[in-house]
Order: C-alpha cells, then structure tokens, then sequence
C-alpha cells in the first residue's frame, strides 16, 4: 500500500510537471504563432534572405507542436497510471 501511494504521489508529481511544461510549450506556440503572422505580413515574396528565416521559423513551429503533442502524449499516460494507482488503491482499500 505505501509503495502504490509512493508510485501515485511521484506520477501526480510529474504529471504536473509536465503540465506545467505543456502550458509553457503552449504559450510558446503562441508567440512563435503571432511573430510568424507578423513575419508573414512584412516579408516581401522577392526577398530570399527573410523568406529562408521565414521558413526556419516555420521549422521552429512546427518542431515546438511535435514537443507540445509529446508531452499531452505523456500527460495523458500519466493521467491514465494515476487512474489505475487510484483504482487500485481503492481495490487494497477495501480489503
């Protein structure tokens, strides 16, 4: 019992770890986002140079949602383990 309470504790602890990080990832989007439309507004279709940095941005963009969807993926996971730590607490629990 004390060691599915220790395992339940640490897997909350990283679960909120790592929804802290998603958050941050999210609210990092959503920067790179509007400096890309702004980007996108001020770059002129002739112009090589701001049309590569346009595209690496795009690349960064990108890049930053697969790391976003990873750690949804592993919040999720975790979501899920904590569900079966409580269920089985609950199982031990009740004898």
């Amino acid at each position: 019992m004390l060691i599915a309470r220790a395992k339940y504790d640490q897997l909350a602890s990283e679960k909120d770890a790592l929804t802290a990080q998603v958050l941050q990832l999210q609210s990092e989007i959503q920067t790179l986002t509007k400096d890309l439309e702004q980007m996108q507004s001020q770059i002129p279709v002739t112009d090589h140079q701001l049309a590569a940095e346009l595209e690496s941005a795009n690349t960064q963009l990108s890049q930053a949602r697969q790391e976003n969807q990873g750690l949804k993926d592993q919040v999720d996971n975790l979501s899920q383990l904590n569900n079966d730590l409580t269920e089985a607490n609950t199982l031990l629990a009740q004898g």
